[in-house]
């Protein structure tokens, strides 16, 4: 395998007409591997000049443009330069874009002149488009480790597809005693597992015995069930997407999505922690709401005070090696406002992210406990809270507080970022402005990595719980790559183990879904990168 060299020339300005249709990340990026994109292109099925993008083994901001040409494999190598939104080709004079999308658009349209070693022009002229299924049957992710758990824990007489070592496909079907191995072939004529019947895809082939019997060594009847798998290739959400918002029949002839079926998992799963302490009477009137406690392992404990509740919990997730740590909280109440600055002060609080209006349909939601602007707050006699400065961008409001022991021993800054546009249990017309809130907040937090980000809208559990499944999937794609698998159902299972009924409904769901994929697109698609930014001033 030969690297194409940094020499590269724009032949012409891009022109209007006849685009090709590759502004979904997943018909041009596959997930897999260095070593098995070499596999898969060498094979002699794969069309002389075809290509696939995908991530470098070896650092996240790096990716591949794998071509065949007539003789070997070719490389084109992409760089990802997140400081300034931009991607770049060629180490000689290196060529900037301003996506993924861009670069793979001049390309298949031959705008760009593109040296390898000898001096020969590489000219990729189709791309192949990611063979790997999205429905929930397929299991990602090539070691034993993903299919762990249809091995110990699948039911009998289901089915899962996964993907070899060797970039090939097997099925595995469950029994009572075992899991019996089907083998599909590749050819030229596609995917079969007799090489009498070719199918296209192996949807298509899983589809076709799904009503007629398979001709295999160790199965001669149509497949049983599909085993449920609810990660995938992040790569793939958009295609994802699509497979949950098919309605599919379910038990008592009723039918529903496969968002529904894993909103119902989410809450079959999610069994009540005990909380005693915080339904106690002398705590019940510091909840916003009756039927939203703090659980008790989990809550924020007040230090120096006469009674220590508050509904706040710690919540945390781990992503690689990094643990990303949150307070979840209910939006104040005139009774509790001095309770919740004794938290900012406690855990040294440099971020607040709020989701709520502080009154919505002329109900009151949540207090304002922060001062005007310049103006201050004393607390206990010992500290004073000033508002030093308010800004932001449309739909979103930028506080800045700062904290001040009166005895001069103790200074603090903290900024509130207030999110305008989310209804009560509803979601934002369009993600964007909420994924520039998240990247501004993770900005921030990126100062202060040891300490806990508050979040809160009015009970702390609907809104809340979306904005951090956001926070953490956003976070992987960020310090794994693309190509990382994620599980949202699994994520907001362990989440809800930390806080009760995170993500309240079923549309703030399919959100967190529509949401990722907008950002993925993001880093990687049509989409531009947000370019505007607020700055710390402190």
């Amino acid at each position: 395998m030969s690297e194409a060299v940094g020499k590269i020339k724009r032949l012409f300005d891009p022109l209007s007409g006849d685009e090709p249709d590759i502004s979904e990340v997943s018909k041009w990026f596959i997930p897999m591997s260095e070593e098995m994109v070499a596999k898969f292109m060498s094979r002699t099925t794969v069309p002389t000049w075809s290509f696939i993008v995908h991530l470098s083994d070896y650092d996240i901001n790096t990716f591949l443009l794998t071509c065949k040409s007539e003789s070997q494999l070719e490389r084109l190598r992409i760089t990802c330069h997140p400081d300034m939104g931009k991607y770049s080709i060629g180490h000689i004079k290196p060529m900037l874009f301003n996506s993924l999308f861009e670069i793979v658009f001049n390309i298949l349209l031959s705008r760009l002149q593109i040296k390898i070693e000898d001096e020969a022009d590489l000219v990729p002229s189709m791309y192949n488009k990611c063979m790997i299924p999205s429905e929930t049957w397929f299991i990602a992710g090539i070691c034993k480790f993903q299919r762990s758990k249809f091995y110990r824990k699948g039911q009998p007489d289901t089915f899962a597809v996964w993907m070899s070592e060797e970039g090939g496909f097997k099925i595995g079907i469950r029994t009572e005693t075992a899991v019996d191995i089907i083998d599909i072939f590749t050819s030229g004529k596609g995917y079969s597992i007799d090489m009498k019947h070719h199918f296209r895809t192996v949807e298509e082939l899983v589809r076709y015995y799904g009503k007629y019997c398979m001709n295999a060594p160790k199965y001669d009847k149509i497949l049983p069930k599909p085993h449920v798998c609810s990660s995938f290739y992040v790569s793939m959400i958009s295609q994802r997407i699509d497979s949950l918002s098919v309605k599919r029949e379910v038990a008592g002839g009723k039918s529903c999505t496969g968002f529904e079926l894993e909103f119902n998992e989410v809450a079959a799963r999610s069994a009540e922690n005990k909380f005693p302490y915080s339904v106690s009477s002398k705590n019940r009137q510091k909840n916003r709401y009756g039927n939203v406690p703090a659980y008790d392992h989990t809550r924020v404990k007040l230090y120096d005070c006469d009674n220590d509740y508050i509904n706040a919990n710690y919540v945390k997730a781990d992503v690689k090696s990094k643990s990303l740590a949150y307070i979840l909280c209910q939006g104040p109440k005139p009774n509790t406002i001095e309770d919740m600055w004794r938290m900012i002060i406690q855990e040294n609080v440099k971020t607040i992210v709020i989701l709520t209006g502080l009154v919505e349909k002329s109900v009151v939601k949540c207090e304002k406990y922060w001062p005007e602007l310049e103006e201050s707050r004393n607390l206990w006699d010992e500290y004073k809270i000033t508002t030093v400065k308010e800004g932001g961008c449309e739909n979103i409001g930028v506080i800045t507080i700062s904290i001040d022991k009166n005895d001069g021993t103790f200074n603090s800054w903290c900024k509130i970022y207030h999110y305008k546009s989310w209804p009560d249990c509803g979601v934002p017309d369009d993600p964007w402005a909420l994924l520039k809130l998240l990247l501004m907040t993770n900005e921030r937090r990126d100062k202060y990595p040891l300490v806990p980000t508050i979040v809160h809208c009015s009970a702390g559990i609907g809104r809340t719980g979306t904005f951090v499944m956001l926070d953490i999937i956003m976070n992987q794609i960020k310090y794994q790559g693309v190509s990382t698998i994620v599980d949202i159902m699994e994520t907001l299972i362990k989440l809800r183990t930390q806080r009760t009924s995170l993500v309240q409904t079923l549309t703030q769901y399919e959100f967190i879904y529509a949401a990722i994929n907008a950002y993925l697109n993001w880093r990687l698609g049509k989409a531009k990168f947000i370019n505007e930014k607020i700055t710390d001033d402190e």
